[in-house]
């Protein structure tokens, strides 16, 4: 998952920005899912930052609609903790943006939301009194949509609160095993790297040794080079000497 995110994250946010409605929704989707089993504490972080930074600031409407639309593809898929640390500030803050738009959006949004955050009281009842200002809201397809989804939140939550509570199950799950996998690849990279170390350390050792051993046997030929030298004067100056004798004798 971390090469996937190096490869296709800047051209799925071209995509977020050049892209029609349907291609910003599938490109959401694709980014939560990247999210979710990105095993990398460093990266995931860094590409939540970038979805907070140029989606939910976004000074395009469209944009931060599609903000909207990420978080609720996040329902069921990251875990609650993670989606309430991550997102949640930001979504929130779209119950309140100057585009009629982005309200009706972040109220269909509350559909999936509210029953995923609802076991966390005060969230749960944050998003209620969202949803009793939006249903006052002066723009009338923003106060329809809120009303619209305070009715299936009431009809179908028997269904929903169950339904988010398996998902938050398998999330944490999910997480937990790539947090197992992330430890085991930090413990395989640190022993790699002892083992490097000590491949170096072992060679340095080896080349060191191998230059004490050339110049004890320089040194061992040297002498061995003086001693025949000396000898073989001798020689030559005893065979000198003993022919300067026999000529003087004769």
């Amino acid at each position: 998952m971390p090469e996937l995110q190096d490869n296709f994250i800047a051209t799925l946010f071209k995509y977020l920005q050049n892209g029609n409605n349907h291609l910003r929704n599938a490109v959401c989707k694709c980014i939560v899912t990247i999210l979710a089993h990105q095993y990398d504490p460093e990266k995931r972080a860094a590409l939540a930052k970038q979805v907070n930074e140029e989606l939910g600031e976004s000074r395009a409407f469209q944009i931060r609609r599609s903000f909207v639309t990420l978080c609720r593809s996040c329902a069921g898929v990251l875990t609650k903790d993670y989606f309430l640390d991550t997102f949640y500030t930001h979504f929130l803050a779209m119950g309140n943006d100057r585009v009629a738009q982005v309200r009706m959006e972040f109220a269909k949004a509350l559909l999936d939301l509210k029953p995923f955050v609802e076991t966390v009281q005060d969230k749960d009842f944050e998003l209620m009194e969202m949803i009793d200002r939006l249903k006052n809201d002066p723009d009338q397809d923003v106060a329809d949509a809120t009303e619209n989804t305070d009715v299936v939140l009431l009809q179908e939550r028997k269904i929903l609160s169950p339904k988010f509570v398996a998902l938050e199950e398998e999330s944490q799950e999910r997480e937990r095993l790539l947090n197992e996998r992330w430890v085991k690849e930090e413990e395989e990279r640190k022993r790699r790297q002892e083992e490097e170390e000590e491949n170096k350390f072992d060679f340095t050792s080896y080349l060191l040794d191998k230059k004490t051993a050339t110049k004890k046997t320089s040194k061992q030929n040297f002498k061995n080079r003086g001693g025949g030298v000396s000898s073989s004067g001798a020689m030559k100056n005893g065979g000198l000497g003993s022919r300067q004798l026999k000529s003087q004798n004769q």
